[in-house]
């Protein structure tokens, strides 16, 4: 006997957590990384070959900075550095220790909770301004916006050339289909993540 559970009954679990409001639904995290050589990476995606950085390297680079604007404001150059850039600085990071979000008043990062499970999606980030024929009315695209992938589907025109449909959605918006042109669209992926709230600790 074993008290392991599958995955269908972990996802249950979640599920379950999620209606009752123990943990967050899905959000945008930035996933940290300490590659030899590169040094501290933050990315949208989980790299499964490679061990999430620790808090102390990320907390080893702020301290750095500190260091540096303490020289830089004691010296005699035109240049000076009045503030820190914290990784994801509005947002959240995921370490080997959990989630962390930046606090600008005492300077550190402060632990916020676990994470529990990822899933991907793919994005749609426009490149270039662009207004669009859609049917009977015209859709601006703005560059570095960004559109949830909801699926996409091959249509042939007349001549019976291909053309790859996009079915984009932004968030309490109804979908819109376009074609996928490269030099208008990118589509890239992103790990949306759970975390845990509900425990307390220091770290």
């Amino acid at each position: 006997m074993t008290n392991v559970m599958n995955i269908q009954e972990q996802n249950q679990v979640i599920e379950v957590a999620l209606s009752r409001g123990y943990i967050n639904e899905y959000e945008e995290v930035m996933y940290m990384y300490n590659e030899e050589g590169s040094g501290l990476c933050g990315v949208l995606t989980i790299i499964d070959y490679i061990e999430f950085a620790s808090i102390s390297a990320v907390r080893a680079e702020i301290e750095d900075q500190l260091i540096l604007i303490q020289k830089e404001n004691k010296s005699e150059d035109e240049m000076i550095i009045e503030e820190i850039e914290p990784w994801n600085n509005d947002g959240i990071i995921v370490c080997k220790e959990g989630a962390f979000v930046w606090d600008s008043v005492i300077l550190d990062y402060v632990w916020c909770g676990e994470l529990i499970r990822t899933v991907r999606s793919q994005m749609v980030q426009v490149v270039e301004d662009v207004t669009i024929d859609y049917g009977y009315e015209e859709i601006q695209l703005t560059k570095g916006e960004e559109y949830t992938l909801e699926n996409q589907y091959v249509f042939y025109e007349e001549d019976n050339f291909p053309v790859i449909m996009l079915v984009m959605k932004k968030e309490d918006s109804a979908p819109i289909v376009l074609p996928y042109d490269k030099s208008v669209l990118t589509i890239n992926n992103r790990d949306f993540a759970i975390l845990n709230y509900t425990s307390s600790t220091t770290i």
